[in-house]
């Protein structure tokens, strides 16, 4: 069973099944036995006790029209499935324990996954419970039976298989690619660069495959994928040779701040993101606030009703804030006058972004970022370090 069998996501709306598809459930009289969440029968009507750990309310299409249904999570100690409830006149509460009389089993033929379906003629009765432990799941590998989603698993890591790293998929179909693709698609439609890793995970109880996707893989491995292609491809030295052997450490210049910068202070009702994007020297303390030189009032094109001209005193930890805030502004008007270019991720670019071979969303980011900081020992300097 492979990690993507066994993370499942709740099975979408068009995946249910149909009501008028089940069979007839038994009569009242017949009793059916108690049963845990691990014990589900594929094609059964059953009775069992757990807790909702999941809720949600939508809309289906029927033969009548649009209907109201729940589905969410159910769990007890020993498993956990999804569910479909189509008793809207009996309202369901999340981290509530509720026992189920007579709900349906459908199992899903693709993976051999299980919904239970609780229809208008299952019975359920609200269940008060003084210890949940009795209702929490502590999954082990070899209780894992079919597939569940939402699943933490501890363990050890005991092989790598050989497919991992960078991998090439379809672009249509998304399948791995080695010679060709397996599912025969168009070679016209092309493939793209991805990262994974496939391994195993045992924690004492059992084993099972692993796959670690492109963001899990690549905090795993520290490089993202942009790096590693890089790695792959360079025909000269390894990349972390060749480009830090290149790269100049950062460079940290030391700006005197005076004792007192007078500044006009307004109330605005609006501290938007305009603020950081107009080109102009003023700050906002992100709620009422703005901030600029007295030069610069006169070439606002907003008039703001209460304003005062004061001093920021670099003594005071507030006003420091604010100081920071307009060294980073004038550096960043300062910049991209300069540059002549914009900043993306942080970055100030010297170059627009560069394509990486096939990969649509991988790109190269030339240029560098800035930091400021007042030291609080020597609260009369800046220090302002610009990293490559």
């Amino acid at each position: 069973m492979s990690a993507g069998d066994i993370l499942r996501t709740i099975p979408q709306e068009r995946d249910y099944p149909d009501l008028q598809t089940l069979p007839v459930p038994p009569s009242s009289q017949q009793p059916r036995p108690q049963i845990t969440l691990c014990e589900l029968i594929a094609g059964k009507y059953v009775s069992t006790t757990a807790i909702v750990v999941y809720l949600k309310t939508s809309q289906r299409q029927d033969a009548l029209g649009n209907k109201v249904i729940f589905s969410g999570i159910l769990e007890d100690s020993s498993f956990k499935v999804p569910f479909v409830s189509h008793r809207v006149s009996y309202p369901l509460i999340r981290d509530s324990v509720y026992k189920f009389y007579s709900a349906y089993v459908h199992e899903f033929p693709s993976d051999k996954s299980v919904l239970l379906v609780i229809t208008e003629h299952t019975k359920i009765d609200a269940k008060n419970i003084e210890d949940y432990r009795e209702f929490i799941w502590n999954p082990k590998i070899e209780s894992i039976k079919r597939p569940v989603r939402n699943l933490t698993l501890q363990g050890v890591v005991t092989t790598v298989h050989s497919n991992s790293g960078l991998v090439k998929r379809c672009n249509k179909c998304k399948s791995l690619l080695y010679d060709l693709c397996p599912n025969k698609c168009p070679q016209e439609e092309g493939w793209g660069w991805d990262l994974r890793v496939s391994s195993r995970l045992y924690d004492g109880s059992g084993s099972i495959k692993m796959v670690l996707t492109k963001d899990i893989a690549s905090k795993v491995l520290q490089k993202n994928l942009a790096e590693l292609i890089l790695l792959a491809t360079s025909t000269t030295k390894p990349l972390s040779q060749n480009y830090n052997s290149q790269l100049q450490p950062s460079v940290v210049t030391t700006i005197k701040i005076p004792n007192s910068i007078d500044i006009i202070e307004a109330v605005t009702e609006n501290t938007s993101s305009s603020y950081r994007s107009n080109g102009k020297l003023i700050v906002t303390d992100g709620v009422t606030l703005v901030f600029f030189p007295p030069d610069e009032e006169g070439g606002m094109e907003q008039k703001f009703s209460e304003s005062v001209k004061r001093p920021l005193n670099v003594s005071d930890v507030q006003d420091r804030k604010v100081i920071k805030r307009l060294i980073e502004k004038t550096l960043d008007i300062s910049i991209k006058k300069v540059t002549e270019r914009r900043m993306m991720q942080g970055i100030y670019l010297l170059e627009e972004p560069i394509s990486l071979y096939r990969c649509e969303r991988a790109k190269l980011y030339l240029g560098f970022s800035v930091r400021v900081n007042i030291r609080e020992e020597d609260n009369n300097a800046a220090l302002v370090e610009t990293t490559p």
